[in-house]
């Protein structure tokens, strides 16, 4: 009988395109490649490339089971009155918040932006703006390019009137602008920079592989969750006192590969001998 050890998990979480309902790779997002067969090869289940999301921790999985209460009519293969599966789910805790972590957690596009000319007209008309406020820009300025702030009823200088910001332009002076006047931002728009779009995107589907070693033994192991589903995070901190984290919930659905006679929802692997 093998030996029994405590299990103090250590390593690398991955997101991956999710298996489809029949066990097959979804390659529809093309970051996979697109010659993934339409079946899996019976009868494994192969996960495809994965992208580290950085530092995580607490991945745990829980599941809800109830046994029926009558005699059940099995499927070949399976035993009679075996458990029913209610759900499957797991949480994990994101520390590492980057554009593409962000847009799995929001339930959000990702995109980035490139450097272009942008022309911004601002209505300011009959607005009391004071010393310190922002006229906003549509998109982040390149600050190490020419930027042209006009209004339509005077005339302002870069340094007495106001100055260049990240996203915007900051009034050092404040004014009150007659009706019916505007003020036009020409700049360049800043490259390499990340937009995240929450909630264009909901009900996004990924793969979960999760490999390491039990730290007590330094044995190999592995998870994986073939489909599940990440439920838009609740909350996050965008002004906080310590480092952010992001807590997911996330549904594990199943899959049945062709000639299975069960469906299978996720399966560890771990080493045991050397």
């Amino acid at each position: 009988m093998p030996a029994q050890h405590a299990h103090v998990g250590r390593g690398r979480v991955h997101f991956t395109a999710p298996l489809l309902p029949n066990g097959a790779v979804d390659a529809t997002g093309g970051s996979v490649g697109n010659n993934w067969p339409t079946e899996p090869a019976t009868p494994g289940l192969a996960m495809p490339p994965g992208r580290f999301i950085g530092n995580a921790g607490g991945l745990t999985i829980t599941q809800q089971v109830q046994m029926p209460r009558v005699a059940a009519y099995p499927r070949p293969g399976q035993r009679r009155g075996g458990p029913i599966v209610l759900s499957t789910a797991a949480t994990l805790t994101l520390y590492g918040l980057g554009a593409a972590n962000l847009a799995d957690c929001l339930g959000g596009t990702w995109s980035e932006s490139v450097g272009r000319d942008i022309s911004d007209r601002l209505y300011v008309g009959n607005a009391p703006v004071i010393r310190e406020s922002m006229l906003f820009s549509s998109e982040p300025i390149d600050l190490a390019q020419p930027v042209v702030v006009e209004p339509s009823w005077t005339t302002w200088v870069e340094g007495e009137h106001w100055e260049r910001a990240a996203f915007g332009v900051r009034m050092l002076r404040g004014f009150s602008a007659p009706y019916g006047t505007h003020v036009d931002i020409r700049y360049r728009s800043a490259s390499g920079t990340d937009i995240i779009e929450g909630h264009a995107a909901p009900g996004r589907y990924v793969g979960i592989v999760y490999h390491g070693v039990n730290a007590i033994t330094q044995r190999p192991v592995r998870v994986d969750a073939y489909r599940t589903q990440i439920q838009p995070t609740q909350s996050l901190d965008v002004i906080a006192d310590s480092i952010s984290a992001v807590a997911l919930n996330i549904n594990i659905e199943p899959v049945l590969p062709p000639l299975s006679v069960r469906p299978r929802w996720y399966r560890t692997m771990s080493v045991t001998h050397d």
